[in-house]
């Protein structure tokens, strides 16, 4: 068993995850991240997706890309890296 698939399915992360879902579908509170904590997603939104909620985690990436491209343009390395995170996500809802 691979350690990011430990760390996911832990008791702890799962609430980890929760609390940061709670966070980030809050209406407009991605408006009020910083670049900095926008670009700390990917871990949150990989733990979720590992969790197969693959919904919240199509959600949250959508979310979090619009706010990318708004704060830091579509071709900063972030934005590119959230656009494959969000590929990732509908390749788990066979939606690719």
């Amino acid at each position: 068993m691979s350690l990011m698939r430990i760390i996911t399915s832990s008791r702890l992360a799962i609430h980890a995850t929760r609390l940061a879902q709670l966070r980030f579908l809050e209406k407009d509170i991605i408006s009020v991240f910083t670049p900095d904590q926008l670009q700390r997603t990917p871990f949150i939104l990989r733990m979720i997706d590992d969790q197969g909620q693959f919904v919240a985690a199509e959600r949250m990436a959508s979310r979090v890309l619009a706010a990318l491209e708004k704060v830091l343009g579509p071709n900063h390395i972030s934005t590119i890296g959230c656009v494959n995170n969000l590929g990732t996500v509908y390749r788990d809802l066979d939606k690719v």
